[in-house]
C-alpha cells in the first residue's frame, strides 16, 4: 500500500480520558488504495475513488453508489463485538438519492440471537445539503458479549461521497468512580440516558461523579441539574425575568400580516365561498382548508399547547432535588414500557413553573400568553392535545381531540403490534353507542367557528400489513365479538361449514367449533381473500361509526381521520372513503412527495405531528428525528414545514410539541427536547424566529407551485415513545 489505510491499536487502547479508552479498528482518508476498505468493512454497493477537486479532503475520497438498488441497501458494514461501545465519525456529502429514497442512515443494530430480528438501537439520517457534513455518534453497550454492527444503509438508492472514516471501540475504567452509571440498572424509566454520547460525548465532567455526588440530578424546576445551558433557570426571579424578555421580542417581530382573524391568507384575488365554518377545497391542483371567511388556510399547527406533563417519581424518588409540593403531586395509574401496570405517583414540573412564572392562578393569564405566542410565532392552529381553556377563548382555530370507545380488545394468541394498547374489537355491541356518547360531550367545541375539525383517535395499532389482524382474529375466544362477526360474515357467504373447509383447508367440525379453535388460520387464497374482505368489512364499520358520530354532533364539522402511525394500504384506502381529511404522524426529514396510496379517495392530508430535538439544552435525548444544535434543528424545521407547503397533497402540519419532555422521562420513558417551550416555558428563539420567517411567506410560496426540498421518503413513520 502507498500509504497505511488502516491503523489498528491491538493493545489496550489510548487512554482519552480518565474513565474512557479507545480502540481505533478503521481509520482512514482513503488517500491510499481506497478499495482496500474491503479487508475489514462489508460493501453490497459499487465503490470507487473520488479524485481531484470533487475530494472531500485530500487528494482523494470514497464513492459509495446504490443508485441501481431500489430496496434497503446496506451500502457498508462493519461488524463489532467485545467492547463497552462504539464510535464512528466521517466527513461526508450526500450527491444524490433514489426517486422516493430516505437517503443513508447511519445504524448501529443490536443482533439479537434469539429472536432473529435485527433491532436498530439508533437511526441517524444524514442531512442531504448537498455540503460536506461531519458526523460523530457513539452508543454504549449493555453487554460486551453482544454482538453489533455500524450500518450505513440507503433506501432505495443513493450516492454519497465520505472521507475520514473512523470506528472506534470504547472501553470504560470499570474501577472508575462514575462507572456504576454506564451499568444497565442504573437508570429507570427513561428512554435516553445521561451517558448518551449525543449529550455528554466522553468528557463530560459529571461522568466522573460517584452516586452521591450525582443524585439527585433533576432540580426543582425539573431540569437537569449538572450542565448549563443559554436560558436556564436558577431561581423563581429567573422565571419571572423571562415574561418582560419574551415581551420583548414579541414587540420586535409582532404579529404576521395579512391574515384574517382565522389566519387565514387575506387576499382578495383569493377569495372563495364563505359558509361560516372550515371547509376543505381543492384549488389549481392543491388542497386547502378554506376559513369560514372564504380566505386560504393551510394549518400551520402546534400540539400540546399548555399541557401539563407529569413525570413519574414512585421507585426513583432519589432523583429528584425537591417534589415536596403537594399541590401538583398527581396520582398516576398509566403508564408503558418502565411503569406499565404500575401504579405509581408523578410530579407536574410544568404547573410548578406556571404557577411560580404568572401566579396561583395562571390559567387565567396563560391562555392570552399562548395566544399571543401563535400570533408572533407565525403558527395559526392548536394542534391536538391543547388545553381546553386555551381553545375556548376562541382565538385562535384548534383541532379537537377526540376518542372513540374501545375497552373491549382482542384477546389474541397471536403476537400484534399494539403499542399504546392492545388491538380494540371495534365491534364490541358498546363502540358504537359509547362513541356516540362521547362525541356528543364536545358539541360545544365541535361547533364553533373556530374549530377547524376533530381527530378521532390517535396512532391506533393498524399493523403494516394487511391480514395480520384477522389472523390475530382467529385465535381470539369464542365469545370474542368480532370473531362472532366474522363468522356471520362467512355463514352469508358459505352456508354452511362444510362448503368453507374445502376453500379454507380446514377441518372445522360446526360453526360452533370455528368460534372455539384457536390455533389456526387458512392459508389457501381463498382464505386470504376472505380474511381480507372482512378487514375491510372491520375498518368501515370503525370509520362510519366515527364520521356518524362526529357528524351527529355536528355535520358541518370536519372529520380529520386517526393521526395514523402505524399503517398498511388497506386501511388507508378505506379510511379515505369516510374522513374529509386524512392525518398521519410523521417524523421524517421531509414530506416533499408524500402522498395517499393508489385506490385512495382524493382526500387533503394533515400531518397531525412531526419534530426536531436536540441534546444542547439538558434533555439527554433529541426525540424522534434529532439533530446535533439549535440551530441544526432549526433549520431541520424549516426544511420539513417547506415540504409540506409545497406538497399539493398537504393541507396542513402541526409540530410536536408546545413544550419539552422533562429529562427524567414521562409515563412512557419518552425524555426529549423538541418543543417551542422547554419546561420552564421559556421559548427557543432560535427556532421561533425561523417560524416567525417562513410563516410570512408560506401562502405565497404554497401559491407559486415551485418546489425546492429534497425528496424524503416519508415511510419511516415513528411514534413518540415507540
Amino acid at each position: 500500500m502507498k500509504k497505511a489505510l488502516f491503523t489498528y491499536i491491538l493493545c489496550a487502547g489510548v487512554v482519552a480520558f480518565s474513565q474512557i479508552k479507545r480502540e481505533t479498528i478503521l481509520s482512514t482518508d482513503f488517500e491510499g488504495d481506497a478499495t482496500q476498505i474491503l479487508e475489514v468493512a462489508k460493501i453490497d454497493c459499487s465503490v470507487s475513488e473520488v479524485v481531484g477537486k470533487d475530494a472531500i479532503k485530500g487528494e482523494k475520497s470514497l464513492m459509495l453508489d446504490s443508485s441501481n438498488n431500489k430496496n434497503w441497501c446496506s451500502m457498508l458494514k462493519v461488524d463489532l463485538s467485545g467492547a463497552d461501545g462504539y464510535r464512528v465519525a466521517f466527513k461526508y456529502r450526500v450527491l444524490s438519492v433514489g426517486d422516493v429514497g430516505k437517503i443513508c442512515s447511519v445504524i448501529r443494530i443490536n443482533k439479537d440471537p434469539e429472536t432473529k430480528s435485527p433491532r436498530a438501537l439508533t437511526v441517524l439520517n444524514l442531512k442531504r445539503s448537498g455540503k460536506v457534513e461531519y458526523m460523530d455518534d457513539a452508543i454504549w453497550t449493555s453487554s460486551r458479549d453482544e454482538k453489533y454492527h455500524f450500518d450505513f444503509t440507503s433506501h432505495r438508492g443513493a450516492k454519497i461521497i465520505i472521507d475520514d472514516l473512523k470506528v472506534e471501540k470504547l472501553y470504560r475504567d470499570k474501577s472508575a468512580k462514575g462507572a456504576w452509571m454506564f451499568e444497565p440498572d442504573a437508570f429507570v424509566g427513561m428512554r435516553y440516558l445521561p451517558t448518551n454520547y449525543a449529550f455528554c460525548g466522553v468528557d463530560s465532567p459529571f461522568l466522573s461523579m460517584s452516586k452521591e455526588e450525582f443524585f439527585p440530578f433533576i432540580d426543582r424546576f425539573g431540569q437537569f441539574k449538572h450542565k448549563d445551558w443559554v436560558d436556564k433557570i436558577h431561581s423563581v426571579d429567573d422565571l419571572k425575568k423571562q415574561i418582560e424578555i419574551e415581551k420583548e421580542f414579541n414587540k420586535k417581530y409582532g404579529k404576521i400580516p395579512q391574515r384574517d382573524k382565522f389566519g387565514g391568507y387575506l387576499n382578495p384575488k383569493y377569495k372563495y365561498e364563505a359558509t361560516g365554518r372550515f371547509r376543505v377545497q381543492k384549488i389549481n391542483g392543491y388542497w386547502y382548508f378554506i376559513t369560514p371567511e372564504g380566505n386560504l388556510f393551510f394549518s400551520n399547527g402546534i400540539t400540546c399547547a399548555g399541557i401539563h406533563d407529569v413525570i413519574p417519581y414512585t421507585y426513583r424518588e432519589h432523583y429528584f432535588e425537591d417534589i415536596s409540593d403537594k399541590r401538583f403531586i398527581k396520582r398516576n395509574q398509566y403508564g408503558l414500557h418502565f411503569y406499565k401496570g404500575k401504579k405509581h405517583d408523578s410530579y407536574g414540573f410544568i404547573d410548578h413553573n406556571l404557577t411560580h412564572k404568572y401566579g396561583e392562578k395562571y390559567q387565567d393569564v396563560y391562555g392570552g400568553v399562548a395566544d399571543e405566542r401563535m400570533r408572533v410565532w407565525g403558527f395559526n392552529t392548536y394542534g391536538a392535545w391543547s388545553q381546553a381553556y386555551i381553545m375556548k377563548r376562541e382565538n385562535v382555530p384548534y383541532s379537537a381531540t377526540l376518542t372513540s370507545y374501545r375497552r373491549v380488545h382482542l384477546k389474541t394468541n397471536m403476537e400484534i403490534k399494539a403499542y399504546w394498547s392492545d388491538f380494540p374489537d371495534y365491534f364490541a355491541p358498546d363502540f358504537e353507542p359509547k362513541t356516540r356518547e362521547r362525541i356528543a360531550q364536545s358539541a360545544k367545541l365541535l361547533r364553533s367557528p373556530m374549530c377547524m375539525g376533530a381527530f378521532i383517535d390517535n396512532e391506533l395499532s393498524w399493523q403494516l400489513k394487511p391480514i395480520l389482524i384477522i389472523q390475530a382474529l382467529l385465535t381470539c375466544p369464542a365469545d370474542q365479538p368480532a370473531k362472532i362477526e366474522f363468522m356471520k360474515f362467512l355463514q352469508k357467504k358459505y352456508g354452511t361449514i362444510e362448503k368453507l373447509n374445502p376453500r379454507w383447508k380446514s377441518n372445522y367440525k360446526s360453526w360452533d367449533d370455528f368460534l372455539k379453535q384457536r390455533k389456526f388460520y387458512p392459508k389457501t387464497q381463498s382464505g386470504r381473500n376472505d380474511m381480507l374482505a372482512f378487514e375491510e368489512k372491520m375498518y368501515e364499520h370503525y370509520f362510519r361509526v366515527c364520521r356518524d358520530a362526529l357528524k351527529a354532533v355536528d355535520p358541518q364539522a370536519l372529520y380529520l381521520g386517526c393521526r395514523f402511525a402505524w399503517r398498511n394500504e388497506l386501511v388507508q384506502k378505506v379510511a379515505s372513503r369516510y374522513v374529509d381529511v386524512v392525518s398521519y404522524n410523521i417524523y421524517d426529514d421531509n414530506i416533499t412527495n408524500f402522498r395517499l396510496p393508489k385506490g385512495c379517495v382524493d382526500k387533503p392530508i394533515l400531518i397531525g405531528e412531526y419534530h426536531f430535538g436536540t441534546t444542547d439544552k439538558g434533555s439527554f435525548g433529541g426525540g424522534l428525528n434529532p439533530r446535533r444544535t439549535t440551530k441544526e434543528r432549526a433549520e431541520a424545521f424549516e426544511e420539513y414545514l417547506t415540504s409540506a407547503i409545497e406538497n399539493p397533497n398537504v393541507a396542513g402540519a402541526h409540530y410536536f410539541a408546545w413544550f419539552d419532555l422533562s429529562p427524567a422521562g414521562r409515563f412512557n420513558m419518552a425524555n426529549f427536547s423538541m418543543g417551542f417551550l422547554d419546561i420552564c416555558d421559556t421559548p427557543d428563539y432560535v427556532i421561533v424566529k425561523k417560524a416567525n420567517k417562513l410563516a410570512r411567506k408560506f401562502y405565497k410560496m404554497r401559491l407559486s407551485g415551485k418546489k425546492t426540498t429534497v425528496q424524503g421518503s416519508s415511510d419511516n413513520v415513528h411514534v413518540l415513545g415507540d
